[in-house]
This record gives structure tokens, C-alpha cells and sequence, in this order.
């Protein structure tokens, strides 16, 4: 996949080639019609950061297209998932960044980044389920001004969270 990006990159096919990522997996895949209004909404309160820690990332670093951050933007990702780290470090320098993608486990160890803005999409329910009472622990201890946190609309099963019913 990494080969077909590189390809896209040099023709103007980055995006496209990013969304065939990020349908692969259900967070991104539901975010994907969305991306670039998110992303503008988020950078509307936050600023244009300086730098971004993506924190349980999975494949959420392929929506770096649809950001739009400015040439220096510092980038850091984290996920437990071995393959999905190595995939994102293949791709971070597709995007002119270096591969800082980690590979940790933000409950046992979260992470101490300083950063302008933590992302913390959809992870937390997954990780109650590990821990109870540590996503109130990640979150406390992210060293970011600004946290993005999201919750999922549906399980993988399709059933409803609740969550429409909870509009920020």
C-alpha cells in the first residue's frame, strides 16, 4: 500500500490513495467523508499548531492530507499495533515528516509529548475495556494545550453508542 501512495503522492492522487487506507479500518472509515471539515473545525479553536500527538493512532496518520499543516508542523503518533506503526513510519516520510511513529502502550506507559494538540479519536471505550478508570489518567496526563477527544457513533456490530444524543 505504501508503494501505491508513493506513486499518488508525486501525482496529485494523495488523497485518494490516503482514503483507500483509512476505509480499512471502522474509526477512520466513518471519519472519512469528514475529514477536511474536522480537521478545519478542530484548527479553527486550536490554531494551526506547531506540533500534534496522536495518541492510540491506528491508521489516523494517513488523514494527514486533509490537515493541511504548515511545512515544520511536528507530528507524533502512537498505537500499540506493531504492523500499523511500521505501516505509518513507511508513510510519514511520504508526507515530509520524519517517522517518529511509536510504537506504546498508552496505558501502561501514556505518553509525556509536549504538543500544542493531543488527537484522542475513539480510543477511549476501547481502552476502558483494558483498564477501567484510565482514560481519566491518559487524558490527565497528555502535556497538550488543546485535547481532541471523539467517541464512536456505532459499534463494529452497527449499533448505536448513544452518542448523537451528546452534540458538543
Amino acid at each position: 500500500m505504501i508503494f501505491r501512495i508513493s506513486a499518488a503522492a508525486g501525482t496529485g492522487d494523495l488523497e485518494r490513495a490516503c482514503a483507500q487506507v483509512l476505509r480499512l479500518h471502522a474509526a477512520t472509515s466513518e471519519r472519512l467523508p469528514f475529514y477536511g471539515e474536522f480537521y478545519r473545525r478542530i484548527f479553527a479553536v486550536t490554531g494551526a499548531p506547531a506540533s500534534i500527538l496522536d495518541v492510540a493512532s491506528g491508521l489516523n496518520p494517513f488523514s494527514l492530507p486533509w490537515m493541511k499543516l504548515k511545512a515544520l508542523t511536528a507530528y507524533i503518533a502512537c498505537d500499540i499495533d506493531r504492523a500499523q506503526v511500521a505501516c505509518v513510519n513507511g508513510f510519514l516520510p511520504l508526507m515530509g515528516l520524519p517517522p517518529p511513529a511509536k510504537l506504546q502502550d498508552v496505558i501502561c506507559k501514556p505518553p509525556r509529548d509536549a504538543v500544542q494538540v493531543a488527537l484522542v479519536l475513539k480510543a477511549l471505550p476501547v481502552l476502558e475495556q483494558q483498564e477501567r478508570g484510565c482514560s481519566e489518567r491518559l487524558l490527565l496526563g497528555l502535556n497538550a494545550g488543546f485535547l481532541v477527544v471523539s467517541f464512536p457513533l456505532y459499534s463494529l456490530g452497527s449499533r448505536s453508542k448513544g452518542m448523537v444524543r451528546h452534540p458538543l
